[in-house]
């Protein structure tokens, strides 16, 4: 051979045996490190034969077995981790893998073609409809529950009519079976479009009358419907330009329905709620009964025990000051034997604001007992009388 060709020759086996060099290194340096770790075994149960170098006998025996026997163990971890890797199965076709979803099983069993979505025709009927294996079973879930099934026709088609609420979407499952093999699909149905009636009305009342016209406006020719305490009140439809009103009673508060229904609309339904609030006069009516008269000889003898109590008293201003918008007075409110006024029977009043009474008119005083009062007389002394804070006083 010349020395042309071999030259290629030692060429293609020096870069054959880099290659090789490159591809199993992992495997040489394992094999190279368990092969240390044999030779100090070996160098340190044979120390003084002439084959160990002069560098291993500058060790103890002891040294170079300890260290061989670590370093052959790591080798036989090194080359242990590379068997596994090279014939453990491949990760791709491993049970890692994540489960198939419905689709994907559906596409290696039976065949099924079907529609995502059906929508319901205005009354609420929807015809779910596929085409499948002639033969095969087909059953219709909903929510686990079965709904529907048939066996399919010679050609493979199957229908199912299930009805849909308004306004609603449902979920329902397509289960398909022949033999040993199976499909499902997941679909879902729309119910009808229907929009809810209009209704407008003031759903909060304050009202201090005993009756309250309640006014609204609806769809035309819609019926309408006051109930109160879930008994119907009174019914009546709206007129063409869809207004109405009822009378409702009011004498006390309480909670009130009103519903609006006409055909291919949802009915809709308001609540009110109505709040009786009491008038001046009613509440000044309601306040002066509920003051009753205390006799003055158990007034006078404890006051403090009926303070915060509601009392009404008669009698004659003897005294009375008025000034910063305040008015007070010393009314006598017994008579003696011969019918006059007694000034010893006294009670002291207090009322906020003025009023155009003078001393010795009679009048009555609703308020409240407020307890003892003690003041000064013009002649110095020191008398303790009830006192009343006077909420309404009249002739």
């Amino acid at each position: 051979m010349s020395k042309k060709y071999s030259g290629i020759v030692v060429g293609g086996l020096i870069v054959l045996a880099i290659a090789l060099i490159v591809a199993f290194i992992k495997w040489i340096l394992a094999i190279a490190v368990f092969g240390g770790g044999i030779f100090l075994v070996l160098a340190g149960m044979q120390q003084q034969n002439n084959w160990v170098p002069q560098w291993a006998k500058k060790f103890s025996p002891g040294t170079l077995l300890t260290s061989g026997i670590l370093i052959s163990f790591l080798g036989i971890v090194f080359l242990s981790s590379l068997f596994v890797s090279a014939f453990s199965p491949d990760e791709k076709n491993s049970s890692s893998q994540p489960p198939k979803t419905v689709e994907e099983l559906n596409s290696e069993a039976i065949p099924i073609k079907i529609a995502d979505k059906f929508e319901a025709d205005e009354n609420g009927q929807v015809k779910i409809y596929g085409k499948t294996e002639p033969g095969a079973l087909v059953e219709l879930y909903q929510s686990s529950s079965s709904v529907a099934n048939e066996i399919v026709d010679n050609q493979g088609y199957f229908s199912f009519e299930v009805d849909a609420d308004p306004n609603t979407t449902s979920e329902y499952q397509v289960k398909v079976r022949k033999d040993d093999k199976t499909a499902e699909k997941r679909i879902v149905v729309v119910g009808p479009t229907n929009h809810a009636i209009q209704l407008v009305v003031d759903t909060s009342i304050k009202t201090t009358k005993d009756q309250t016209t309640l006014e609204g406006t609806t769809e035309p020719g819609a019926k309408v419907t006051l109930r109160l305490d879930n008994k119907v009140l009174a019914s009546k439809k709206a007129d063409s330009n869809g207004k109405f009103e009822f009378t409702i009673p009011t004498s006390k508060s309480g909670s009130f329905t009103l519903t609006s229904e006409k055909e291919g609309l949802n009915a809709n339904t308001a609540t009110i709620e109505v709040e009786r609030v009491l008038s001046a006069a009613e509440k000044k009516a309601r306040y002066k009964k509920s003051c009753k008269n205390i006799s003055y000889k158990r007034l006078k003898k404890n006051p403090d025990q009926y303070a915060g109590e509601r009392y009404k008293a008669r009698g004659k201003i003897l005294q009375i000051m008025e000034g910063l918008g305040q008015t007070e007075m010393r009314i006598a409110v017994t008579k003696d034997s011969w019918g006059y006024w007694n000034y010893d029977d006294v009670i002291y009043v207090t009322y906020d604001g003025t009023t155009d009474f003078v001393e010795e008119d009679v009048v009555t005083v609703y308020g409240e007992i407020t307890g003892s009062y003690t003041y000064t007389s013009i002649a110095g002394w020191t008398i303790t009388v009830p006192g009343v804070n006077a909420k309404y006083i009249e002739k």
